[in-house]
Parts: C-alpha cells; structure tokens; sequence
C-alpha cells in the first residue's frame, strides 16, 4: 500500500486544523489511507487549542506544566494560576483579566498581541518571551525576567517594573510613559524610538543601551548608569540628571532645552549634542 507524500499530510493538516469534524474525515479519507489518516489525526490532536475551561481544569487537579500548549485567543478573567509553567507556549491574542501569575514561567512564551489588565506578575520568567504589541498597562511586574525579549511597540503606560531585568530586550518604539523603571536593568537592550516621557529610572543600569531618538522628556534619571549609552538624537528636555553617570555616551543631536546641562552628573568622554567633549565630574 503506497503512502500519502509528506506535501499531501502537510495539506491535510491544514484543512482539517481547527475542525475536524466526520465531514471533513470523510473527504480526507476519499483520498489517503489509513496509515496517512492517523497520522494526520496525531498532528490535528498535537495542535488542537485548549481552551480556558481545560486550563483550569487541569490547574484545579494539581497540574503545573503546560509547556508548549496552544492557548491562542485563550479568555481567562479572575484567576490564581501562580507557579504555573507556560516556557514555550502560545498566547498570542488572549485576553487575561485579573490572573495572577506570580512565580511563573514564560520562558520563550508567545504573548504577542496579548491583551492584559490588572495582571499579577511577581518574580516571573519571561526570558525570550514574546511580547510585540502586547499592552500591560497599570500592571505591577515587580522583579519580573524580561531579558532577551521582544516588546516592540508594546505598552507599559503607568506601569510598575522595579527590579526588573529588561537587559538585551527589543524595546524598540515602546511605550513607557509614567512608567516606575527604578533599579531596573536595561542594559544593551535596544530602546530607540522608545516613549519614555516621565518614566523613573532612578538607579536604571542603562549602560550600553540605544536610545536613540527617545523620549524622556520630565524623566528621573537620578543616580542611573548610562555608560557607552546612544542617546543621539533624543528629547532630554526637563530630565533629573542627579547623579547619573554619562561616561562615553553619546548625545549628539538631543535636546537638552530646559535642562539644568547636567551640572549634577558625571560627564567622562561624553559627547554634547554639538559634538564637543566633555569632562565634568569626572575623576
């Protein structure tokens, strides 16, 4: 009995994703056989969507790991899923309301488009998550593991990040407006075109990080590390440079109007926005 090619399970797999219904199973068995069909049943089974209420079901029973598990679109409202193991899966487009996830993992997580309000994440894994777009606004994300992730043109208006480690993450065109970012780490990640106007980055490690064309315009920057920083470019209009340490960045071409022209910070090898060198405080 010859078996279906691999280009023709591929196809079936497609059409029957999502609803395999006796219908469906009958026009898929007019043309395989039986050892082609089961397999395509496998593959159908493996990709199927849980749904909230198998969630929750299994998370009742004592269940932790859902390494992996296709949860697209998934609605969960009001929910304690603390030390919960999501590493891998997919939640792109869910709607998550009132879920307490503290503890838990998200390593390589698909948040992406993700719709988020009043979410509980304390000490969470989101290593190399996957979070463009997604929108966490008046979330507390205390202490959370955001290092490698991509957040492109994600939000975090008035949001609580303290301690967070955003370090090597893709914050490009990001939001940050009002946002709580004190001790957080933030270096090498990539900020440029970011939105952080009014952001609090007191003792922020920002060393090495790009920011250019960023806004942070009224932000607090006291006592913070952007050594090596790309700030070309950039609106530092009204910032609270006390104490930060700007050794080797560069600011050429942002505009310092209003500012107290960094009196009070620590200037080694920094580059001005007329792209003279300047030497303050430094020892």
């Amino acid at each position: 009995m010859e078996l279906i090619s691999t280009s023709q399970l591929n196809e079936l797999i497609k059409f029957i994703k999502g609803k395999p219904d006796s219908r469906e199973l009958k026009r898929a068995i007019a043309f395989t056989n039986q050892i082609g069909l089961l397999y395509v049943l496998l593959k159908v089974s493996d990709s199927k969507i849980m749904d909230s209420f198998e969630l929750l079901r299994r998370y009742a029973a004592g269940e932790r790991d859902f390494t992996n598990t296709n949860l697209q679109k998934i609605d969960i409202r009001d929910t304690n899923l603390d030390e919960i193991d999501l590493s891998g899966a997919d939640l792109s487009d869910a709607y998550l309301e009132g879920v307490r996830l503290n503890h838990a993992k998200l390593r390589g997580t698909n948040l992406t488009n993700v719709r988020v309000y009043e979410l509980g994440l304390r000490n969470v894994d989101l290593r190399e998550g996957s979070l463009e777009g997604i929108s966490l606004e008046t979330t507390i994300l205390t202490e959370v593991d955001l290092s490698g992730a991509n957040l492109k043109k994600a939000i975090f208006v008035e949001t609580s990040l303290i301690n967070a480690n955003l370090s090597e993450a893709n914050l490009t065109e990001a939001n940050f407006s009002c946002v709580d970012l004190i001790r957080a780490n933030l270096s090498k990640a990539n900020l440029s075109e970011a939105n952080l106007k009014g952001a609090n980055l007191s003792g922020a490690d920002l060393s090495d990080a790009e920011l250019s064309w960023v806004d942070l315009s009224h932000a607090t920057l006291v006592n913070s590390i952007l050594d090596n920083t790309d700030l070309s470019g950039a609106d530092l209009s009204n910032v609270d440079w006390q104490g930060a340490d700007l050794s080797n960045a560069d600011l050429t071409g942002a505009d310092l109007d209003n500012t107290n022209v960094l009196a009070d910070a620590i200037l080694c090898n920094t580059t001005m926005p007329d792209g003279s060198i300047r030497n303050d405080n430094c020892e």
